[in-house]
C-alpha cells in the first residue's frame, strides 16, 4: 500500500509525496477540493474508493518520531 504525505499546499492544489510499495517516491498534485477541509502540510493520507482521508494516528506518530529526531540533534 502506498504512503501519501502532504508536502505542501499551493492555492487550489496540494503537492503529495507518494511512496510506493517498492520505496520509489514521486510527487503528484491533487486539487484541494478533493481533500478533507482540515488537511495540513505533513499529514499522512489514505486513498480508498476514490476518497482521500487524513490518517490521524499515523500523522501523530510520524510527527512525534520527527520531533524526537530533532531533539536528538539538539544534544
Amino acid at each position: 500500500m502506498a504512503m501519501y504525505i502532504v508536502d505542501r499546499l499551493e492555492e487550489s492544489l496540494a503537492v503529495i509525496e507518494v511512496t510506493e510499495d517498492n520505496d520509489r517516491t514521486h510527487y503528484a498534485t491533487v486539487p484541494c477540493s478533493e481533500l478533507p477541509t482540515n488537511v495540513q502540510e505533513g499529514d499522512l493520507l489514505t486513498y480508498e474508493e476514490n476518497v482521500w482521508a487524513v490518517d490521524v494516528q499515523a500523522t501523530m506518530a510520524r510527527r512525534e518520531k520527527l520531533k524526537q529526531r530533532f531533539l536528538k540533534l539538539g544534544k
